[in-house]
């Protein structure tokens, strides 16, 4: 009988370690097929993200726009809603992202030394500095349109390992990150050796939940999980990923530089 004590038990514990050890089997399979030579970081880093997240979740390379006309450098790997648009290209072949339909980029890195951070960090701090369209909503037969506030960008960043001297969690780490106001600042980090931090804020009873908040101060909170630490990030963030509300979502304002 169902529930009477006869079922076998599943280790739930064992399942998210065997999750882990695949997730990290994947991104270290750097080999690609037909023998073509072997994956960059950034092609690791895109594919297990795109075989892992969500179906809603896209995952590419390119450079953030908004309606302003302000643009990032190129990301090794963002985090876009598939719905919202086609996918756009220059003519190098460098896709470019509107910022309404974009939830994260990433900052990639084999080894993560002081000015690979230092680096990562003023990439971010301008990918946030972007601006999106607010959201729309018509409703009722007087046509009435109000604005809602998007949430804030994610921004995240995974290395391969660390420099000895550059230890995750620690001072130098933390005033690094710190370098920049707090809302341009990294989000999430991950280091595949087993560092990872987090956005979140405590709550009394409730303990610690991960993501931005508007009631209340939030910060990284940092973890060790090993060889488990990528998977450990990926259910992280895909919990905060989804919380996030873009912005609007027509796109239409992007044709006023295409318009004669």
């Amino acid at each position: 009988m169902p529930n009477d004590g006869s079922d076998p038990r599943i280790d739930v514990g064992e399942v998210v370690r065997s999750y882990s050890r695949r997730v990290l089997d994947e991104f270290s399979h750097r080999k690609r097929e037909g023998g073509a030579g072997e994956e960059s970081i950034d092609q690791a880093v895109r594919r297990v993200l795109s075989d892992r997240l969500p179906a809603r979740y896209g995952v590419a390379e390119g450079v953030v726009v908004d309606t302003s006309g302000g643009q990032t450098k190129p990301f090794g790997a963002l985090i876009f809603d598939r719905e919202r648009l086609p996918i756009l290209r220059g003519e190098d072949d460098v896709g470019f992202w509107p910022f309404e339909s974009v939830y994260a980029v990433v900052e990639i890195r084999d080894k993560l030394t002081r000015e690979e951070l230092e680096t990562a960090v003023q990439n971010v701090s301008a990918f946030k500095a972007l601006e999106r369209e607010p959201i729309t909503s018509a409703s009722a037969t007087g046509f009435t349109v109000s604005g809602e506030v998007a949430n804030p960008p994610l921004a995240l960043l995974i290395a391969r390992e660390h420099a000895e001297d550059l230890l995750p969690s620690e001072t130098e780490f933390n005033d690094i990150v710190k370098s920049v106001t707090r809302d341009r600042q990294l989000d999430a980090y991950c280091v595949i050796s087993g560092p990872l931090g987090v956005l979140g804020r405590e709550v009394p009873r409730l303990g610690l939940l991960l993501g931005f908040s508007d009631k209340g101060p939030t910060k990284i909170y940092h973890f060790t999980f090993g060889a488990g630490a990528l998977a450990a990030f990926l259910l992280m963030v895909t919990g905060i990923l989804n919380k996030i509300r873009l912005g609007e979502p027509a796109l239409v304002h992007y044709l006023r530089s295409a318009s004669p």
